[in-house]
């Protein structure tokens, strides 16, 4: 049975409103706007389930649980080589740590490549396999202390899949500020058939790399509904730099997020990174708006990695390597549900217990990240043909360029639009542009001829 965006979010609202009453504290009564009353309810509505419920470890291909490259060595075929320890594949490449790069900061060929191992994963239907981990909360995935961790081992087995079919592909992020700086988000390049691809009338996605994949609640493409929601936005540059300024694990980067009556955080902090993350989510829509059916859409993959690289940075900017490793936020039922205590499983990973989440393993030896993409007034240059540097609002800073039919004006350039230019406020083609500067030329010449006589 399918059910609109609107249906979903009602039934949510319900359940959790019930839980509220029953409890006797407002505990979504200071969201300010409707995004972020809805994403707290949801929140709730995860925890309770979560409290409620058990869950046995999932089967996973063993390769999964790699932490370092030797670990994998094995399952590429290749064979490790004194002294240094190197994985040398069949084909006599090095098995490396990957780099993951914003998706339109890559290379034609990475782009390409990374593409193809997503259909090979699909066609395989590992793809669902893995969606599925995330599909069937609840577990320590959200709600709690555990969402980035989590999030960064799922993020990581989901990587090592693709790598698998290709071992030279990474995961990329998708940052979703470039195309928020944008007039309307949804003319950025992203949603062409370049990327993320485009949606019909009844909002499946059927073009790009992604087209009509069936998905695992009976669609036969994944769904999107762009800026839909009321008040939904993407994240801000404003709310990064406000992400990265909080210095309390459990009031920041590892945050109570449902708190509870008793908690030593009184109410739920919108600004902390788990519900920032829930921006985007609510913006995109569709198969994305529920954590219920996000994974179904290959965005979900790729938007989950920008989070990593968030969290990842807070770690650097405020904790020594020690205690990247080792501080978490105390035990409190009434601040989280169990699944999210440091020594809890980390369901359905076998083996794994959210404390393991927080190893420098990650980032030491299978990826690390290009950085977000930068411009300044000396160097506007934001390494991609597919972004652009806007010096018309402030600061320098990097934005997506646009498909064709966008809103482009403001900017007070031409080359905003991808494969086109700016005419009259909107992106169009360069041959549709060239024909309409001719058109415009004769129409003028006509119009002077008939008003000096000359026809």
């Amino acid at each position: 049975m399918m059910f609109t965006a609107a249906a979903v979010m009602i039934a949510f609202s319900t359940i959790v409103c019930f839980v509220a009453a029953a409890e006797q504290i407002p505990l979504c009564g200071h969201a300010l706007t409707e995004p972020e009353r809805l994403m707290c309810e949801l929140v709730y509505d995860i925890d309770q389930k979560s409290r409620a419920a058990a869950q046995a470890p999932t089967k996973q291909n063993s390769a999964y649980n790699c932490k370092d490259l030797i670990c994998m060595c094995s399952f590429f075929n290749g064979s490790v080589i004194a002294p240094d320890g190197s994985c040398i594949l069949e084909n006599g490449k090095k098995l490396q740590r990957v780099t993951r790069k914003e998706y339109r900061r890559m290379s034609d060929e990475e782009r390409s490549r990374f593409h193809a191992a997503m259909n090979q994963l699909k066609q395989s239907g590992e793809f669902d396999v893995i969606a599925a981990w995330h599909l069937n909360l609840p577990h320590g995935a959200h709600g709690g202390p555990a969402f980035a961790l989590w999030h960064r081992e799922y993020s990581k087995r989901f990587e090592i899949a693709l790598r698998l079919l290709d071992p030279e592909v990474s995961l990329p992020y998708w940052d979703p500020v470039l195309d928020r700086n944008l007039p309307d988000a949804r003319d950025s390049i992203l949603w062409s058939p370049l990327f993320f691809g485009e949606t019909d009338p009844s909002d499946f996605v059927v073009t790009g790399p992604f087209a009509n994949w069936p998905t695992s609640d009976g669609y036969p493409a994944v769904r999107r509904e762009l800026g839909r929601i009321n008040q939904s936005t993407l994240i801000s540059e404003e709310q990064v730099e406000a992400a990265y300024k909080q210095t309390s694990l459990e009031r920041g980067a590892m945050a109570y997020v449902a708190p509870h009556k008793g908690c030593v955080v009184e109410r739920a902090n919108f600004g902390v990174l788990e519900y920032l993350h829930g921006h985007p989510h609510l913006w995109v829509g569709g198969h994305m708006l529920s954590p219920y059916t996000s994974a179904s859409d290959p965005l979900f993959f790729v938007f989950h990695t920008y989070i990593d690289l968030l969290w990842e940075n807070w770690r650097q900017m405020h904790q020594t390597r020690e205690q990247r490793e080792n501080d978490y936020p105390a035990d409190l039922v009434e601040c989280s549900a169990p699944q999210h205590f440091r020594l809890a499983d980390m369901k359905p990973f076998d083996g794994m217990r959210n404390i393991d989440g927080l190893s420098n393993a990650y980032t030491d030896n299978l990826y690390q990240y290009e950085q977000r993409p930068i411009c300044s007034r000396t160097q506007p240059d934001c390494g991609s043909i597919y972004l652009f540097c806007d010096t018309a609002h402030g600061a320098p800073r990097c934005v997506s360029k646009m498909r064709e039919g966008g809103k482009c004006d403001g900017f007070g350039r031409p080359d905003v639009c991808f494969d086109g230019v700016c005419q009259n406020g909107r992106c169009m083609a360069k041959n549709a542009s060239e024909y309409f500067f001719h058109f415009m030329n004769n129409c003028s010449s006509l119009i002077f001829q008939a008003n000096t006589g000359k026809q």
